[in-house]
């Protein structure tokens, strides 16, 4: 019997390293289609997700002393935020008189998440 190894042996290597490279080739083609049909909001969301470490937050370590627990409402959130889907609960208006979205929120100095991002740093 010969003996047992981890070792892929060469041939197999380059044959795996085609596969992938094949497979990857088909992923992007399928994707440039797809890019073709939606808006460029959805494509540059598409650009965004397809980065590598894009999704590394997911699978991070809570660890409460790091600030890395999210809980249900965060975590939805989170997920809501990162495939472009509506977040519940939010007001209809800022308090500067805007309509009162995503965009508005990360960007008003006066009701939007500028000035709760500050005081959290801050405190």
């Amino acid at each position: 019997i010969k003996s047992q190894s981890d070792n892929i042996p060469d041939d197999n290597k380059s044959s795996i390293e085609h596969l992938k490279g094949e497979n990857e080739m088909k992923h992007k083609s399928v994707l440039e289609d797809i890019k073709k049909y939606v808006s460029p909001q959805f494509n540059r969301a598409i650009d965004l997700l397809s980065d590598k470490g894009a999704s590394s937050w997911l699978n991070a370590i809570p660890l409460k002393d790091q600030g890395l627990v999210l809980n249900k409402t965060e975590f939805s959130d989170a997920l809501n935020l990162r495939y472009f889907r509506e977040i519940r609960g939010l007001p209809s208006k800022c308090p500067c008189g805007s309509t009162f979205n995503i965009t508005h929120a990360l960007n008003c100095k006066k009701g939007g998440f500028v000035h709760m991002r500050h005081d959290n740093i801050r405190d």
